[in-house]
């Protein structure tokens, strides 16, 4: 008997969890052997359970799923995930601003509330906005006042091959609230601000030899403040330059400038435009000669 029960003893140490467990049921065993086998079942099997589930808090976080937001266009898609990282920001909520020949513009927001744009490229216009970065920041460097900042390029994430080209850059700021159509849309205050704020820009632009075709210019309903935007087409002219072209750019651009003012402002157009021309003079910024004369001639200046 007392061999039989030392081998019932050493069996369940030998024999998997399930042999010992099967001495549990068993009829003809002593309370002792069932002891020990319950104390190793506990052991080898319940005892794992309690620390896994000590490893996995219930109050753990789990981190949650990103969102894919998606856009077809003519030109191709966007395709955005959220949260979305560009420049060490981290950016939520993607939204639609507009598209265009140049690519698809979407407005994104941090935690802290500031929002800012990206604009993804098509397959066919990569050069157009990584150089519409590089004047940007070149407007930046120049101190101009009124535009759009570039904080960067980055590629276009994708799996297609065919969007291996496309690139995104990252701007601010993004207008919020109610866009005027046009400055007439304005109150008389608000709408000799903003003209004030257009002829303001122009000028600096001009003074850091910059052409802009296609002028777009964003005006805020509610503070008559104007951003310009989208210099997808603009040119870094040569200061030494003064070909034909250039002079054809320039015109160009005031000419765009002058059809935003009203008729009712032109007496205040011109003023201001003499008051910023010798502003960017006393600042060691003076205009070309091109410049000058084109804006004499438009806004009916004396000589400047």
């Amino acid at each position: 008997m007392l061999v039989r029960h030392a081998r019932l003893l050493i069996l369940p140490l030998l024999l998997p969890e399930a042999a010992c467990l099967s001495f549990l049921h068993a009829r003809r065993i002593s309370s002792r052997i069932r002891h020990h086998c319950a104390n190793a079942f506990l052991q080898s099997i319940l005892v794992p359970l309690a620390i896994t589930a000590v490893a996995i808090p219930a109050h753990a976080e789990v981190a949650p799923q990103s969102t894919v937001h998606a856009w077809q266009f003519e030109n191709g898609a966007v395709v955005i995930p959220d949260p979305f990282l560009f420049a060490e920001k981290v950016l939520h909520q993607p939204r639609l601003l507009g598209s265009g020949g140049g690519g698809a513009v979407l407005a994104l927001t941090q935690d802290n509330g500031r929002s800012y744009a990206v604009k993804t490229s098509w397959s066919s216009s990569t050069e157009s906005i990584e150089k519409e970065c590089r004047v940007l920041q070149h407007l930046e460097d120049k101190h101009v006042t009124g535009v759009e900042r570039c904080l960067g390029v980055q590629s276009y994430i994708s799996e297609d091959e065919s969007d291996a080209r496309r690139a995104m850059i990252l701007l601010e700021p993004v207008m919020e609230g109610p866009i005027a159509a046009s400055l007439s849309d304005l109150s008389p205050p608000l709408q000799s601000h903003a003209v004030e704020m257009i002829l303001k820009t122009t000028i600096q632009i001009l003074s850091a030899n910059v052409a802009v075709t296609d002028v777009q210019v964003l005006i805020s309903q509610e503070t008559g403040d104007v951003l310009f935007i989208d210099f997808s087409e603009a040119r870094i002219l040569p200061s030494s330059s003064n070909s034909f072209m250039q002079q054809a750019l320039l015109s160009n651009f005031v000419q765009e400038v002058s059809a935003l003012i009203p008729k009712d402002q032109e007496v205040l157009a011109a003023r201001i435009v003499s008051q910023f021309v010798e502003e960017q003079k006393s600042l060691g910024r003076p205009l070309s000669t091109q410049a000058l004369t084109l804006l004499e001639e438009q806004f009916l200046l004396d000589e400047i």
